[in-house]
């Protein structure tokens, strides 16, 4: 993943509130994650301290509010 793909996913979830995360499998609040970050060896986009996945091979987490 690129410095543009990733901007695109901070970009696409920078106004959200809420999210179903793919990691946990629920429903997560994502106000206070400060930046995203991509981790080549699982191809997922998570939250500094990977637990909250915003996107996973390919695949957006679904946007609650």
């Amino acid at each position: 993943m690129n410095v543009e793909e990733l901007k695109k996913i901070e970009k696409k979830f920078n106004k959200v509130k809420r999210i179903h995360c793919l990691k946990l499998d629920k429903e997560v609040d994502v106000t206070n994650v400060p930046r995203l970050q991509y981790n080549p060896d699982e191809d997922t986009v998570t939250s500094p301290s990977r637990i909250i996945c915003f996107w996973k091979e390919g695949e957006f987490a679904k946007v609650i509010k």
